[in-house]
């Protein structure tokens, strides 16, 4: 088995100070994959992934492999992942995140 740790970040928003109120937290999903699984295969295409709303605000999901035990950490001190966790099921389906348009 392979870990997989998908962690969440808004580098582009449209707070005065350009900061996030996520910022400095961890928001993160933990995925786990069987060693020849062709999710898995989607999943390491890329190390990260940026997802453009369209109003000033972009996210950026980044892939870590990490260890059973890297796992476990992530897990523990993870705050979720603020109901974008869609981002991640596209880019195991799709081995990106659809844009806007591709969305519709």
């Amino acid at each position: 088995m392979q870990y997989r740790v998908f962690s969440l970040t808004m580098p582009n928003n449209n707070y005065w100070n350009r900061k996030w109120t996520g910022d400095g937290r961890g928001f993160y999903i933990v995925k786990r994959y069987a060693d020849k699984s062709p999710v898995l295969e989607l999943v390491d295409k890329s190390n990260g992934h940026y997802y453009d709303f369209g109003d000033g605000w972009g996210a950026h999901v980044e892939i870590e492999r990490v260890t059973r035990e890297g796992a476990a950490k992530y897990k523990k001190k993870s705050e979720g992942f603020q109901g974008y966790d869609w981002m991640v099921a596209q880019i195991e389906q799709y081995g990106r995140i659809l844009t806007r348009s591709e969305q519709r």
